[in-house]
């Protein structure tokens, strides 16, 4: 049965239907057209269950505005710059190779949910996003969209925060690297067209596709254009490296790379168009 199963109190959401008690027997109904009946304990007791609001409109997003809800970013790893470190091994971008090298092992998604404040939101700042589970994305929470160029072709919102990098460097599974001082910025375009890979079109409509917040399966495909960035300038402690087992973090490591300047960059950065 879709949705799961019929345990659910009458007038309660089980799944995507709506449970109504009525009288009669146990039915299960979808579209009014009634596709099974069943006798309840003995006792004949009508449960209807009438489809409920597609993902887009589900009871846990339903009436929030764009861009609320949970969505999946699908993204290119751009470029890779390893300036920050004198070994390029201690610094990696997820999944190691670039759009221009290899257009389709290049594809990275990122998968974060935008909350409102409340469902009439009057500023930029009554929007936040916070990211899921994902073994190669820096993790943040709640970090307030700003709405830049608003009216535009290019408007989106913009976030920044900083965050720690992890990274275990090339030949060397026993070292784990700490970037603390990360910078994470992305752009999250609504009008812009996302052109990666090549012949893609985006939608012209922003209304939201959002499937409910906090429900990581059901994320919805952003339709435009984005971009992210992670970076890091060199100094001391960059990056901070220590031996790794599986009894944990053991002694510091600094035999492998050299103390570069501030103004030396790492990056990491991902997009889904041209130009």
């Amino acid at each position: 049965m879709p949705g799961g199963d019929t345990g659910g109190s009458p007038g309660c959401w089980v799944g995507n239907w709506i449970v109504e008690e009525t009288e009669g027997q146990v039915c299960l109904q979808e579209e009014a057209e009634i596709q099974s009946c069943t006798a309840d304990g003995g006792i004949f007791g009508r449960i209807s269950l009438t489809p409920g609001p597609s993902p887009s409109t589900s009871p846990l997003s339903q009436g929030a505005p764009f861009p609320a809800g949970s969505y999946t970013f699908t993204t290119f790893l751009r470029n890779i710059s390893t300036n920050c470190t004198s070994n390029s091994a201690f610094w990696k971008c997820d999944p190691y190779v670039t759009y221009g090298s290899d257009p389709i092992n290049s594809r990275a998604q990122f998968h974060w949910i935008i909350t409102a404040a409340n469902t009439t939101p009057t500023a930029s700042s009554d929007f936040k996003i916070s990211s899921t589970n994902n073994p190669f994305a820096i993790k943040f929470m709640d970090i307030s969209l700003v709405l830049m160029h608003k009216g535009t072709d290019m408007e989106r919102y913009s976030f920044k925060t900083q965050a720690q990098k992890i990274v275990y460097p090339t030949g060397s599974l026993a070292t784990k690297c700490f970037y603390n001082l990360t910078q994470f910025i992305g752009n999250l375009y609504t009008k812009k067209r996302k052109t990666l890979p090549l012949g893609t079109v985006a939608s012209p409509s922003n209304t939201s596709s959002a499937t409910p917040t906090g429900n990581s399966e059901l994320s919805a495909e952003w339709e435009f254009a984005v971009d992210a960035t992670q970076s890091t300038g060199g100094g001391a402690n960059v990056p901070d490296c220590y031996q790794y087992n599986e009894d944990g973090i053991g002694d510091n490591v600094t035999f492998d790379y050299e103390e570069q300047g501030s103004n030396d960059v790492c990056s990491c950065v991902y997009d889904n168009y041209d130009g």
